[in-house]
């Protein structure tokens, strides 16, 4: 039924191949790796799960189309997006993406989780975000390829496989089990962690650094915006993604100002105010007061009367 074209990578499921069905129509096929799906699944489940999202919103979203069974293993057939991931985007740019890309790429990712299916996906990684239509081509489209797979995975191996990874930089410090759907602030910890690796080209491990810190020219107010998204407690993070889109907003229209000159502005203007006192108390100490301006009323008239 299926002619495999190639290999396309591998996730925590097992691997996934460019394929054409009978009809020529282009897709993505994934071979499920035993061990890895809940125990509970079989044929029957997974045709109603498929079933279940075929009734989804596809825009913004990579959904199964079909699954199937061959010599004992469970597949799923899917939507082949073009493109490439964020996370081999990342990789190519190497030391940080151009802002206006950035910017571009990450607005997308925003509106599909804000307006599509917040919460629906048990971590979300950069491997997961496909770019489908770069911003130079004039409108970039971003696509989410992990939704539902917390729903097929054996409870405990999701977690297991991302917190025992080096750094686990890119999940929030509360959750414990990635198999449950993941918070808002969750959310919003994870992307702004493939911010930050998107600005610096570097993950934000351990002690960070800022990333005006990391590269030049990027502007201040996305400082902020990372120290508030990969805050420890969930409490003082962005609570939903149109917040963290606003930020986003703020942060491209700031101006990039190194931090000597913002010093050498701020130590003028300190200056400056010192001068503005200095003078204001001058005229306020010269000014006569009231008792001399009567002194000064009542010699007039004297002198006035002096005269006539």
């Amino acid at each position: 039924h299926y002619t495999i074209v190639k290999r396309l990578g591998e996730g925590i499921l097992g691997p996934v191949f460019a394929v054409t069905d009978t009809d020529g129509t282009e897709g993505a096929l994934k071979l499920l790796r035993p061990g890895t799906l809940d125990e509970r699944l079989d044929l029957a489940r997974l045709q109603a799960w498929v079933g279940k999202a075929s009734k989804q919103k596809p825009s913004g979203l990579v959904l199964p189309r079909a699954c199937g069974e061959h010599d004992g293993l469970l597949f799923l057939e899917m939507e082949r997006v073009p493109g490439r991931s964020l996370r081999d985007a990342i990789d190519a740019f190497k030391d940080g993406a151009p802002l206006p890309w950035i910017e571009d790429v990450f607005y997308a990712l925003l509106e599909v989780l804000e307006s599509r299916h917040p919460g629906t996906h048990g971590h979300l990684g950069p491997e997961h975000v496909l770019i489908a239509s770069e911003p130079g081509d004039g409108v970039c489209v971003v696509t989410l390829s992990s939704w539902g797979r917390n729903r097929l995975i054996k409870p405990g191996l999701l977690t297991d496989d991302q917190l025992g990874r080096e750094g686990a930089w890119g999940v929030a410090p509360e959750r414990t089990d990635l198999n449950g759907q993941s918070p808002p602030e969750a959310q919003s910890y994870a992307v702004a962690a493939m911010l930050y690796e998107a600005l610096t080209g570097r993950a934000p491990e351990g002690q960070y650094q800022l990333p005006s810190y990391v590269r030049q020219g990027i502007p201040p107010l996305f400082d902020d915006l990372i120290e508030v998204g990969l805050a420890y407690s969930n409490t003082d993070r962005f609570h939903k993604a149109v917040d963290l889109r606003i930020a986003l907003e703020d942060a491209s229209g700031g101006v990039a100002v190194d931090r000597a000159g913002l010093k050498r502005v701020a130590l003028g203007m300190a200056a400056l105010a010192v001068i503005v006192i200095l003078a204001v108390l001058a005229v306020v100490m010269l000014k006569p007061s009231q008792d001399d301006l009567r002194a000064k009323e009542g010699e007039r008239r004297d002198a006035l009367r002096a005269s006539i």
